[in-house]
């Protein structure tokens, strides 16, 4: 699935994640995570909705954390959950491959907008 990048807007990195229902759940739904250098963009690959898609405009995001993927919300398994504090929304949790070069790599483009 791509996703339509706006004029003069670049794709910096690019995996598959899940969302999590709640933080520190394990993974819903599963999509194609990009990272632009000016949206964090989720479409998720879902039945009812193939074209879902949640975008995160770097400017709206408050904090980045590292957190844990639960099972029961209780039973930590593995620490590969990013957590994404917006201004303006709830937090987006996700479950990703190599959390850590996800944060930097948010962070660095998010710097932009500071």
């Amino acid at each position: 699935m791509s996703i339509e990048l706006h004029h003069n807007e670049a794709l910096i990195k690019r995996a598959n994640a899940s969302l999590q229902a709640v933080t520190g759940s394990m993974p819903v739904l599963n999509g194609d995570l990009q990272l632009t250098d000016q949206r964090l963009i989720l479409q998720l690959h879902s039945h009812a909705n193939p074209r879902q898609v949640i975008e995160v405009h770097l400017a709206s995001i408050a904090q980045l954390e590292k957190g844990w993927t639960k099972i029961l919300g209780i039973i930590p398994i593995m620490h590969n959950a990013l957590i994404v504090h917006r201004h303006d929304d709830k937090p987006l949790n996700l479950s990703v491959a190599q959390v850590d070069d996800w944060l930097t790599a948010i962070d660095e483009q998010s710097a932009q907008f500071v």
